[in-house]
């Protein structure tokens, strides 16, 4: 809860061949790692955020 996991849905392409992962994320606020969760830094201008409402894929709307 302190790091909001679950916030984010973070699509990383990276594995080729039309293939990517998709991540449950939420922001690091430092302290320890859970196990079997992994820390990513995204460079700056790297990503975005867009706003989705409703459900998916019906409602998508930025």
């Amino acid at each position: 809860m302190d790091n909001c996991i679950g916030e984010y849905g973070i699509c990383i392409d990276d594995l080729g061949a039309s293939k990517f992962r998709y991540l449950i994320a939420g922001k690091y606020m430092g302290g320890q790692v859970p196990e079997g969760m992994t820390v990513y830094e995204f460079p700056k201008n790297d990503w975005a955020i867009f706003d989705c409402y409703g459900p998916m894929p019906k409602d998508f709307r930025m």
